[in-house]
Protein backbone atom coordinates (compact mmCIF):
# COMPACT_ATOMS: atom_id res chain seq x y z
CA UNK A 1 0.00 0.00 0.00
CA UNK A 2 1.70 3.08 -1.30
CA UNK A 3 1.79 6.15 1.11
CA UNK A 4 0.77 9.30 -0.45
CA UNK A 5 2.13 12.73 0.66
CA UNK A 6 0.05 15.84 1.95
CA UNK A 7 -0.52 18.40 -0.81
CA UNK A 8 -0.42 21.70 0.91
CA UNK A 9 -1.81 23.41 -2.52
CA UNK A 10 -4.96 21.64 -2.38
CA UNK A 11 -4.88 21.04 1.40
CA UNK A 12 -5.22 17.43 1.39
CA UNK A 13 -3.02 15.53 4.43
CA UNK A 14 -0.83 11.87 3.84
CA UNK A 15 -3.32 9.21 2.76
CA UNK A 16 -2.75 5.71 2.63
CA UNK A 17 -3.63 4.15 -0.45
CA UNK A 18 -5.14 0.52 -1.43
CA UNK A 19 -5.59 -0.70 -4.68
CA UNK A 20 -7.06 -4.19 -4.46
CA UNK A 21 -8.63 -6.63 -7.38
CA UNK A 22 -10.80 -9.74 -6.49
CA UNK A 23 -12.79 -11.79 -8.65
CA UNK A 24 -16.81 -12.07 -7.76
CA UNK A 25 -20.14 -13.17 -9.45
CA UNK A 26 -21.52 -11.04 -12.51
CA UNK A 27 -24.57 -10.41 -10.48
CA UNK A 28 -25.71 -11.00 -7.12
CA UNK A 29 -27.66 -14.27 -7.53
CA UNK A 30 -24.46 -15.43 -8.88
CA UNK A 31 -26.49 -17.02 -11.95
CA UNK A 32 -25.42 -14.62 -15.09
CA UNK A 33 -22.80 -15.27 -17.00
CA UNK A 34 -21.59 -13.89 -20.18
CA UNK A 35 -19.00 -15.03 -23.21
CA UNK A 36 -16.19 -13.23 -23.13
CA UNK A 37 -14.03 -12.64 -27.14
CA UNK A 38 -11.18 -15.43 -26.10
CA UNK A 39 -13.80 -18.01 -24.89
CA UNK A 40 -16.91 -20.11 -26.26
CA UNK A 41 -17.43 -21.14 -22.93
CA UNK A 42 -19.84 -19.11 -21.08
CA UNK A 43 -18.65 -17.23 -17.33
CA UNK A 44 -20.20 -16.42 -14.65
CA UNK A 45 -16.97 -14.88 -13.24
CA UNK A 46 -15.64 -11.41 -13.04
CA UNK A 47 -13.23 -8.81 -12.00
CA UNK A 48 -14.00 -6.19 -9.54
CA UNK A 49 -11.64 -2.75 -8.74
CA UNK A 50 -11.72 -1.32 -5.39
CA UNK A 51 -9.26 1.65 -4.80
CA UNK A 52 -9.44 3.14 -1.62
CA UNK A 53 -7.80 5.87 0.54
CA UNK A 54 -7.31 6.44 4.37
CA UNK A 55 -6.57 9.38 6.06
CA UNK A 56 -2.87 9.05 7.17
CA UNK A 57 -3.53 10.61 10.60
CA UNK A 58 -6.74 8.77 11.72
CA UNK A 59 -4.88 5.39 11.11
CA UNK A 60 -1.88 6.24 13.05
CA UNK A 61 -4.09 7.57 16.04
CA UNK A 62 -6.18 4.01 15.57
CA UNK A 63 -4.31 1.37 16.99
CA UNK A 64 -6.62 -1.68 15.82
CA UNK A 65 -7.34 -3.83 12.61
CA UNK A 66 -10.23 -2.08 11.75
CA UNK A 67 -8.65 1.10 11.23
CA UNK A 68 -8.48 0.04 7.24
CA UNK A 69 -12.07 -0.98 7.36
CA UNK A 70 -13.49 0.27 3.85
CA UNK A 71 -16.19 1.62 6.29
CA UNK A 72 -13.56 4.36 6.96
CA UNK A 73 -12.28 4.40 3.21
CA UNK A 74 -12.65 6.99 0.80
CA UNK A 75 -12.89 5.86 -2.71
CA UNK A 76 -11.10 7.10 -5.25
CA UNK A 77 -13.08 8.45 -8.96
CA UNK A 78 -11.63 8.10 -12.37
CA UNK A 79 -12.13 10.84 -15.28
CA UNK A 80 -15.10 9.44 -16.70
CA UNK A 81 -16.94 9.64 -13.43
CA UNK A 82 -17.05 5.70 -12.00
CA UNK A 83 -15.89 5.39 -8.50
CA UNK A 84 -13.58 2.74 -7.02
CA UNK A 85 -16.03 0.97 -5.66
CA UNK A 86 -16.24 -2.65 -6.49
CA UNK A 87 -16.01 -1.97 -10.03
CA UNK A 88 -16.70 -4.05 -12.59
CA UNK A 89 -13.93 -4.31 -15.55
CA UNK A 90 -16.12 -6.34 -17.46
CA UNK A 91 -12.95 -9.14 -17.99
CA UNK A 92 -12.54 -12.33 -16.05
CA UNK A 93 -9.06 -11.92 -15.03
CA UNK A 94 -6.37 -9.76 -12.69
CA UNK A 95 -4.85 -7.50 -14.94
CA UNK A 96 -1.69 -7.55 -13.08
CA UNK A 97 1.57 -9.89 -14.11
CA UNK A 98 4.83 -9.69 -12.18
CA UNK A 99 7.56 -9.62 -14.36
CA UNK A 100 11.30 -10.47 -12.85
CA UNK A 101 15.00 -9.80 -13.90
CA UNK A 102 16.11 -13.08 -12.02
CA UNK A 103 14.82 -16.70 -12.31
CA UNK A 104 11.95 -17.24 -9.23
CA UNK A 105 13.74 -19.13 -6.63
CA UNK A 106 13.18 -19.64 -2.88
CA UNK A 107 14.69 -16.12 -2.27
CA UNK A 108 13.21 -14.54 -5.09
CA UNK A 109 14.37 -10.71 -4.88
CA UNK A 110 15.71 -7.95 -6.96
CA UNK A 111 18.86 -6.29 -6.09
CA UNK A 112 20.84 -4.06 -8.18
CA UNK A 113 24.91 -3.89 -8.46
CA UNK A 114 24.65 -0.20 -10.27
CA UNK A 115 23.37 1.68 -8.09
CA UNK A 116 26.43 2.69 -6.05
CA UNK A 117 28.00 3.01 -9.61
CA UNK A 118 25.34 5.54 -10.62
CA UNK A 119 25.55 7.54 -7.73
CA UNK A 120 29.32 7.75 -8.16
CA UNK A 121 29.18 8.94 -11.56
CA UNK A 122 26.38 11.91 -10.25
CA UNK A 123 29.09 12.98 -7.58
CA UNK A 124 31.91 13.12 -9.94
CA UNK A 125 29.31 15.31 -12.22
CA UNK A 126 28.52 17.98 -9.53
CA UNK A 127 32.10 18.19 -8.51
CA UNK A 128 33.50 18.53 -11.84
CA UNK A 129 30.64 21.77 -12.29
CA UNK A 130 32.07 23.25 -8.70
CA UNK A 131 35.70 22.91 -10.01
CA UNK A 132 34.40 24.51 -13.66
CA UNK A 133 33.35 27.61 -11.47
CA UNK A 134 36.53 28.23 -9.89
CA UNK A 135 38.03 28.15 -13.47
CA UNK A 136 35.82 30.45 -14.96
CA UNK A 137 36.31 32.49 -11.89
CA UNK A 138 40.11 32.21 -10.58
CA UNK A 139 41.14 32.89 -7.18
CA UNK A 140 43.35 35.58 -7.39
CA UNK A 141 45.77 37.14 -5.28
CA UNK A 142 47.52 40.51 -5.06
CA UNK A 143 50.59 42.33 -3.52
CA UNK A 144 51.71 45.57 -3.63
CA UNK A 145 48.72 46.86 -5.69
CA UNK A 146 46.81 50.25 -5.19
CA UNK A 147 43.40 49.64 -4.05
CA UNK A 148 40.28 52.21 -4.34
CA UNK A 149 39.56 53.86 -0.88
CA UNK A 150 36.25 54.95 -0.04
CA UNK A 151 36.80 58.46 1.39
CA UNK A 152 34.13 58.31 3.87
CA UNK A 153 35.04 55.56 5.69
CA UNK A 154 39.10 55.24 4.72
CA UNK A 155 38.53 51.89 4.11
CA UNK A 156 39.47 49.64 0.92
CA UNK A 157 36.78 48.47 -1.39
CA UNK A 158 36.46 45.36 -2.57
CA UNK A 159 37.60 44.38 -6.04
CA UNK A 160 35.95 42.47 -8.74
CA UNK A 161 37.87 40.95 -11.56
CA UNK A 162 36.30 42.09 -14.52
CA UNK A 163 37.16 42.69 -18.37
CA UNK A 164 39.49 44.93 -19.13
CA UNK A 165 40.72 46.16 -15.14
CA UNK A 166 43.97 47.01 -14.53
CA UNK A 167 45.36 46.82 -11.22
CA UNK A 168 48.44 49.58 -10.79
CA UNK A 169 51.31 47.27 -8.88
CA UNK A 170 54.11 49.00 -7.17
CA UNK A 171 58.03 48.25 -7.34
CA UNK A 172 57.39 44.53 -5.47
CA UNK A 173 53.77 44.32 -6.51
CA UNK A 174 52.67 40.73 -7.90
CA UNK A 175 49.80 38.92 -9.07
CA UNK A 176 49.31 35.24 -8.80
CA UNK A 177 46.04 33.35 -9.60
CA UNK A 178 44.98 29.75 -8.48
CA UNK A 179 45.13 27.40 -12.12
CA UNK A 180 42.02 24.38 -11.40
CA UNK A 181 42.33 23.53 -14.64
CA UNK A 182 44.17 20.15 -13.52
CA UNK A 183 41.60 19.57 -11.57
CA UNK A 184 39.12 19.64 -13.77
CA UNK A 185 41.03 17.20 -16.27
CA UNK A 186 41.40 14.63 -13.28
CA UNK A 187 37.70 14.77 -12.38
CA UNK A 188 36.77 14.60 -16.39
CA UNK A 189 38.97 11.54 -16.84
CA UNK A 190 37.75 10.06 -13.83
CA UNK A 191 33.83 10.49 -15.46
CA UNK A 192 35.11 8.94 -18.22
CA UNK A 193 36.46 5.64 -16.30
CA UNK A 194 33.57 5.78 -14.79
CA UNK A 195 31.53 5.24 -17.64
CA UNK A 196 33.68 2.80 -19.11
CA UNK A 197 32.86 0.48 -15.65
CA UNK A 198 28.96 1.08 -16.05
CA UNK A 199 29.40 -0.08 -19.80
CA UNK A 200 31.60 -3.67 -18.53
CA UNK A 201 29.41 -4.23 -15.22
CA UNK A 202 25.69 -3.45 -17.03
CA UNK A 203 27.28 -5.39 -20.26
CA UNK A 204 26.16 -2.37 -22.17
CA UNK A 205 28.16 -1.49 -25.57
CA UNK A 206 29.85 2.12 -25.33
CA UNK A 207 27.66 2.22 -28.53
CA UNK A 208 24.84 2.15 -26.79
CA UNK A 209 24.92 4.36 -24.11
CA UNK A 210 26.53 6.64 -26.12
CA UNK A 211 30.14 7.03 -25.13
CA UNK A 212 31.41 6.31 -28.73
CA UNK A 213 31.49 8.10 -31.55
CA UNK A 214 30.95 6.23 -35.26
CA UNK A 215 34.37 7.64 -36.33
CA UNK A 216 35.88 5.62 -33.95
CA UNK A 217 34.82 2.03 -34.63
CA UNK A 218 36.81 1.14 -37.49
CA UNK A 219 34.16 -1.39 -39.10
CA UNK A 220 30.53 -2.03 -38.75
CA UNK A 221 31.92 -6.10 -37.96
CA UNK A 222 33.67 -4.88 -35.24
CA UNK A 223 30.76 -2.95 -34.25
CA UNK A 224 28.64 -6.14 -34.73
CA UNK A 225 30.85 -8.13 -32.07
CA UNK A 226 30.26 -5.28 -29.29
CA UNK A 227 26.45 -6.56 -29.31
CA UNK A 228 27.46 -9.56 -27.66
CA UNK A 229 27.48 -9.30 -24.14
CA UNK A 230 24.19 -7.13 -24.47
CA UNK A 231 22.61 -9.93 -26.15
CA UNK A 232 23.72 -12.64 -23.91
CA UNK A 233 22.79 -10.39 -21.30
CA UNK A 234 18.97 -10.05 -23.28
CA UNK A 235 18.37 -13.92 -23.69
CA UNK A 236 19.46 -14.45 -20.04
CA UNK A 237 16.58 -11.79 -19.06
CA UNK A 238 14.11 -13.33 -21.43
CA UNK A 239 15.17 -16.54 -20.20
CA UNK A 240 13.98 -15.70 -16.64
CA UNK A 241 10.72 -13.74 -18.05
CA UNK A 242 9.87 -16.75 -20.42
CA UNK A 243 6.53 -17.46 -18.71
CA UNK A 244 5.67 -14.19 -17.98
CA UNK A 245 5.75 -12.65 -21.42
CA UNK A 246 3.32 -14.79 -22.48
CA UNK A 247 0.75 -13.43 -19.82
CA UNK A 248 2.15 -10.15 -20.78
CA UNK A 249 0.73 -10.59 -24.07
CA UNK A 250 -2.16 -12.58 -23.32
CA UNK A 251 -3.43 -10.15 -21.11
CA UNK A 252 -2.64 -7.11 -23.39
CA UNK A 253 -4.40 -8.72 -26.30
CA UNK A 254 -7.18 -9.14 -24.31
CA UNK A 255 -7.53 -5.66 -23.22
CA UNK A 256 -7.67 -4.82 -27.34
CA UNK A 257 -10.09 -8.06 -27.78
CA UNK A 258 -12.93 -5.94 -25.12
CA UNK A 259 -12.24 -3.01 -27.04
CA UNK A 260 -13.01 -4.11 -30.18
CA UNK A 261 -9.40 -3.68 -31.84
CA UNK A 262 -8.52 -7.40 -32.38
CA UNK A 263 -11.20 -9.89 -33.96
CA UNK A 264 -12.03 -12.26 -30.78
CA UNK A 265 -10.36 -15.69 -30.32
CA UNK A 266 -6.82 -16.86 -29.13
CA UNK A 267 -4.09 -14.53 -28.66
CA UNK A 268 -2.35 -13.89 -31.63
CA UNK A 269 1.14 -13.40 -30.65
CA UNK A 270 2.65 -15.80 -27.84
CA UNK A 271 6.25 -14.41 -27.68
CA UNK A 272 8.23 -10.87 -28.39
CA UNK A 273 9.64 -10.16 -31.58
CA UNK A 274 13.93 -9.85 -31.33
CA UNK A 275 15.08 -6.75 -29.98
CA UNK A 276 17.58 -5.90 -32.77
CA UNK A 277 16.24 -6.85 -36.38
CA UNK A 278 18.70 -9.41 -38.10
CA UNK A 279 20.21 -10.40 -41.43
CA UNK A 280 17.67 -13.23 -42.21
CA UNK A 281 14.57 -11.20 -40.59
CA UNK A 282 14.66 -8.54 -43.45
CA UNK A 283 14.90 -10.63 -46.33
CA UNK A 284 12.03 -11.92 -45.01
CA UNK A 285 10.75 -8.56 -45.06
CA UNK A 286 11.90 -7.36 -48.19
CA UNK A 287 9.65 -10.35 -49.99
CA UNK A 288 6.19 -10.47 -51.18
CA UNK A 289 3.88 -11.27 -48.94
CA UNK A 290 3.77 -14.87 -47.93
CA UNK A 291 5.59 -15.48 -50.62
CA UNK A 292 9.21 -15.44 -50.46
CA UNK A 293 12.02 -13.08 -51.61
CA UNK A 294 11.83 -11.63 -54.69
CA UNK A 295 12.98 -13.13 -57.64
CA UNK A 296 16.06 -11.70 -59.36
CA UNK A 297 14.98 -10.88 -63.10
CA UNK A 298 16.95 -12.78 -65.61
CA UNK A 299 17.33 -10.25 -68.35
CA UNK A 300 17.61 -7.22 -66.01
CA UNK A 301 17.52 -4.05 -67.86
CA UNK A 302 20.84 -2.06 -68.40
CA UNK A 303 22.36 0.41 -66.07
CA UNK A 304 21.99 4.39 -67.13
CA UNK A 305 24.83 5.38 -68.62
CA UNK A 306 25.76 2.46 -71.29
CA UNK A 307 24.34 1.46 -74.33
CA UNK A 308 23.45 -2.27 -74.84
CA UNK A 309 26.48 -3.84 -77.28
CA UNK A 310 25.20 -4.72 -80.54
CA UNK A 311 25.98 -7.74 -82.56
CA UNK A 312 28.08 -8.04 -85.72
CA UNK A 313 24.88 -7.49 -88.00
CA UNK A 314 23.26 -4.86 -85.98
CA UNK A 315 21.63 -7.10 -83.68
CA UNK A 316 20.52 -6.84 -80.11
Amino acid sequence: MPQVPADPATGRGATLRRVTYEFGPIDESGTATRIYPWSARPSSVTCYLTGAEWDLEKVNRTDTVDALSLRHARFRTIADGDVLDHLNLGFDFIPLVHVPNTVSSAGHFGLLSLTQLLDDIASADTDSHHASATTGSPIIGLSGARFPVDRRTGQTLPVQVEPGMVWPLGDDGRLSTMNTYTQIAELRAYVKTLRERLSVVSRLPASVIGTVSPAEVPSGYTLRLSFRLLEAMVRSMRLAREAKYPLLLKMMQRLYQLGGTLPPGHPLLRRLPPYRPSGHSRSRRSGHAGQGPVPRDRNPPPPRGRLPRRGRHGGS
